[in-house]
């Protein structure tokens, strides 16, 4: 028997673009927070390493020095711990690799913070604002006078 498998071979640039497109989508027409945050975090991340490996400071790494700057008795010294408490909530979405049986909260708060992460080290990259940033950014104009007139292209690429 022959399995014929197809691949795309695609930049991590453009699969960071995808999954910010897929995350502002997410968030702005399906109201699926929970779903926006996780990939809107992956995205930080991943774009957070091309921003370090293209030699500037990611979201994160600026973040982290105010931290440092700001003196605070509860301050975590370890710069592990203070990531994991940044990362805190989007990681207790992915992982279920505690007893706790608390669930995290979701909240459209919560989304727009890894989203606008995920921007900010997007546009260190690209400073062209695509056309799911600019519906982000200003979703009223987005979304018209209904929500129902709101639609976004399901195309990846845009």
């Amino acid at each position: 028997m022959k399995v014929n498998i197809e691949f795309e071979w695609v930049s991590k640039f453009e699969i960071t673009k995808r999954q910010l497109n897929r995350a502002i989508l997410l968030f702005l027409h399906e109201k699926y927070y929970i779903y926006a945050t996780t990939l809107a975090g992956a995205n930080e991340e991943i774009l957070g390493e091309l921003v370090r490996l293209n030699g500037d400071k990611s979201y994160i790494d600026i973040y982290m020095k105010n931290i440092d700057q700001v003196k605070q008795e509860n301050q975590p010294k370890n710069e592990y711990i203070k990531r994991n408490l940044l990362n805190y909530l989007r990681n207790k979405y992915k992982h279920s690799n505690d007893n706790s049986d608390k669930d995290p909260p979701v909240s459209q708060n919560i989304a727009e913070e890894y989203i606008n992460r995920a921007i900010y080290n997007y546009q260190l990259l690209d400073n062209a604002q695509n056309s799911f940033i600019q519906k982000y950014k200003n979703p009223r104009k987005a979304l018209g006078s209904r929500s129902s007139d709101y639609s976004l292209p399901i195309a990846p690429n845009n």
